[in-house]
């Protein structure tokens, strides 16, 4: 990976995908193969002086997806949720709970 571009592409996301400000709390949730990218992340948010949490999923695929699923209110009290991983958690029902009440996403 190249960091220099990698670090510019996080700082895009975070600064103006999601427009974050020093007053937000994130969360990055990323995956083993994705760990670098989520770290990144965490690293620009920070840097503009976001709270960052990162959580790093250890399963694959389907369990992903029903692990958000059978946690509704998982990302209850963050402002954005970034995903970093090859699975997409926005059709997750903690996703969609999430977005529903005003987190970006």
């Amino acid at each position: 990976m190249n960091r220099e571009k990698a670090l510019h592409g996080a700082e895009i996301i975070v600064k103006n995908w999601i427009a974050a400000r020093s007053c937000d709390n994130i969360l990055i949730v990323t995956d083993t193969p994705h760990r670098e990218e989520g770290l990144l992340l965490k690293e620009v948010c920070e840097k503009l002086g976001c709270e960052t949490d990162i959580m790093v999923t250890d399963r694959d695929g389907k369990l992903v997806g029903l692990y958000f699923d059978s946690n509704p209110h998982i990302f209850a009290g963050y402002d954005y949720v970034i995903g970093a991983t090859d699975y997409s958690l926005v059709t997750t029902i903690a996703a969609k709970t999430a977005i529903k009440n005003g987190i970006g996403f």
